[in-house]
């Protein structure tokens, strides 16, 4: 049993010995006088109670002529303020029991109100999250008379639908809503705000958005999308907010609710009718006026004037956002033969991706018709495509476009079918096929833990296109400006870096490549810091290792904790990982022997540095426990001998000055005696007399 005066300083091993010894020299034996130990005075530690503000000489008590209530400074606490709860209109100088009651929580303090019938009770919360707290007033009889209650939690304090309380919509109609959160943080507690969940009414299932992290004390606000109800009515709007991602059950608010905030509306999906009133239908050379009529809505326009050939597009809109579309076109305006067209797009010469490529031209006003060809040569002697295109649409689309190149041109044909020239002749080149980006790095593999490189890798890259490609490249970040790739390029600092390259063609055709790489040359240039064993020395198999942070250019990742036990007949070596942000372990398994503790901090590369420390460690052996016969001890100096006198129930003295001049001794005592290790000295027990005898 270890006594209370030493086991800061000593470890102490028990023996018995029943078997007598003899000295080598002839040194006389010590016989001890034991006198009664005293009585120990043993004072209980108190913890001090809450401070009560309250009148502390009581006059005669008097009847409120209010009814007495409770009150508290705010509603919500963190879990280490303190609240300060209040009561007003009690009996004057009238004693009370005040009762704090919540989960694993019940405290009862005796308060005594002052001359006008109040009290202040200063309540500090234990830093415990519960999180509702109850708060009684009780008379002698135990009869309640006033109760208040107060949280220690995060809470919804807001919530809008599309920046109000209520809205109506139709179903499945997309709605904004945007949620306000107050959270109060503390260092050792979890009040975050990670995720909100959110449900129509108050059943059903819930629905978890996971939010930006707020790890602070704040008023936050953060927005998101839901689909409106598909059934026709009025819903209430349920939300809950976590302090974990994944609205994880764990660390929940209480439940907000929007009363009356969504009213589903019977949807109106028809779409107003647009009568076109009837127009000239035969070739003329006069302007011709087409007028129109909604059944409901507005018209963006009534009416519309051709003086040429062309189109228009009449368009209705409802109150409800129905919109119908209405097209005129008019191709019966010949007044002049028609104009040799002008080809508008695709330039020239260009290369264009796509599965559908559409060919322009300027739109001819007396058109009837446009022939367009195609052909697989300058020449235009290989046809490849040859169609009419009826006006007033001046337009081809090449569907289902392949790699290729063809040349192409266009002319008009009005109603006499009169025919223009052929229009310029154009190359166009269609490349639907992305660049090709092959990466490789110097070296291939990377020669650190977890994909780092301890070598500075070099990165060469190449591009691949049927059209020319330009390569170009960034690091770390997508955006400012792209450098174009000439020659291998390396990372110009140690740590995690991200190489993107952009590869694009005359097309447009681009190919995107990125790819992580971490390089890390450099050792840790800080070792784990004044490394302690605590005890040292010690006599148990625990022992408490601390440190200070290592530091590394890329920060350190873990640290290991080894002990090795350096015994000629024993070899044994245990260790512990934990993490970066972790300065103190427990080791174990600890037997007799000089131990080395080593400290390792390993950066993300695997790199490391080291510091040590020797842990000795000494035999424990009970005093309830039976030794095997008994073992003779030779010892070089006896340091000092001393006869302290034992009362009973007394802790063992501390060691008494020395005294020198004894070498060496082996002794007998057919009482129990025993043997202290502490601190590089050995402290013999015979009787109530010490010897202390250096190692």
């Amino acid at each position: 049993m270890f006594n209370p005066i030493f086991v800061q300083f000593f470890f102490i091993i028990f023996i018995n010995i029943v078997h007598p010894i003899y000295a080598e020299e002839t040194i006389p034996s010590i016989e001890p006088t034991i006198t009664p130990e005293p009585t120990v005075e043993i004072i209980p530690n108190i913890s001090p109670i809450p401070t009560i503000i309250q009148s502390t000489t009581p006059t005669t008590t008097e009847t409120p002529t209010t009814s007495p209530f409770l009150e508290t400074d705010k509603s919500d606490y963190s879990p280490t303020e303190t609240a300060i709860i209040s009561g007003h209109n009690f009996l004057l100088n009238t004693k009370y029991f005040l009762n704090i009651v919540s989960d694993n929580l019940n405290i009862t303090q005796s308060i005594t109100t002052n001359e006008s019938g109040s009290f202040i009770y200063n309540y500090e919360l234990d830093g415990i999250y519960r999180p509702n707290y109850k708060v009684e007033i009780k008379d002698l009889d135990n009869k309640i008379i006033s109760t208040i209650t107060f949280t220690d939690r995060r809470d919804v304090v807001s919530a809008t639908v599309n920046g109000i309380s209520s809205i109506n919509v139709f179903p499945k109609e997309s709605i904004t809503v945007t949620v306000g959160v107050n959270t109060d943080w503390w260092w050792f507690w979890n009040n975050d705000w990670r995720s909100t969940s959110w449900r129509f009414g108050n059943s059903g299932n819930w629905n978890c958005v996971d939010t930006p992290d707020h790890l602070k004390s704040g008023d936050y606000f953060e927005s998101f999308k839901i689909d409106s109800p598909s059934a026709i009515g009025k819903y209430q709007l349920q939300i809950r907010i976590y302090g974990l991602k994944n609205c994880n059950f764990l660390l929940k608010s209480d439940i907000f609710t929007l009363k009356n905030a969504i009213t589903v509306l019977t949807p109106d999906t028809t779409s107003p009718i647009i009568t076109i009133n009837p127009y000239d239908i035969n070739p003329t050379n006069q302007n011709i006026i087409v007028t129109a009529s909604t059944n409901e809505g507005v018209l963006n326009a009534t009416s519309h004037t051709f003086t040429e050939n062309g189109s228009f597009t009449f368009i209705a809109t409802d109150d409800a956002g129905n919109v119908a579309n209405q097209t005129v076109n008019i191709n019966n305006i010949d007044k002049n033969p028609p104009s040799t067209p002008s080809l508008v797009s695709p330039l020239d010469g260009v290369s264009l991706k796509g599965d559908s490529i559409i060919n322009d031209w300027s739109e001819i006003s007396d058109a009837n018709k446009y022939f367009y060809e195609s052909y697989s040569d300058q020449e235009t002697s290989q046809l490849k495509c040859s169609q009419t295109i009826l006006a007033p649409n001046h337009s081809n689309v090449i569907n289902n476009a392949l790699d290729n190149t063809l040349w192409w041109r266009v002319k008009a044909v009005d109603n006499a079918e009169n025919e223009s020239l052929w229009s310029e002749l154009r190359k166009l080149t269609i490349d639907n096929t992305n660049p090709i980006i092959n990466i490789s790095i110097n070296p291939t593999n990377s020669n650190g833990q977890n994909n780092w490189y301890w070598t500075q890798p070099e990165i060469i890259a190449t591009v691949f296109d049927i059209n020319s490609a330009t390569l170009k490249y960034q690091w770390d970040i997508q955006s400012g400006e792209w450098f174009d790739y000439t020659s291998s390029i390396k990372p110009n600092s140690e740590g995690f870096h991200t190489i993107y390259f952009k590869a694009q063609d005359s097309a447009g055709n681009i190919t995107n490549y990125s790819r992580e790489i971490k390089w890390d040359q450099t050792n840790p240039y800080l070792a784990p810091q004044n490394v302690v064993a605590d005890p040292n020395p010690t006599s148990g198999n625990i022992s408490k290792i601390k440190w200070e942070f290592a530091k590394d250019n890329i920060d350190i990742d873990k640290y290991e904790i080894q002990w090795i036990l350096n015994d000629n007949n024993k070899q044994l070596f245990y260790s512990k990982t934990v993490g970066a942000n972790t300065t103190e372990v427990n080791i174990n398994n600890l037997i007799k022997g000089r131990w080395t503790v080593k400290v390792v901090a390993f950066d993300f590369s695997g790199r490391a540095k080291d510091s040590a420390i020797d842990l000795y460690v000494a035999d424990s052996i009970s005093p309830t426990q039976t030794p095997t016969p008994s073992p003779t001890f030779k010892f070089n100096k006896i340091i000092s001998v001393v006869t302290p006198k034992i009362t009973p129930n007394q802790p063992i003295p501390d060691p008494s000055p020395e005294v020198k001049g004894i070498n060496s001794v082996k002794t007998s005592n057919s009482k129990a005696w025993r043997l202290v290790l502490s601190l590089g000295l050995f402290v013999l027990y015979f009787g109530g007399r010490k010897l202390f005898i250096k190692k």
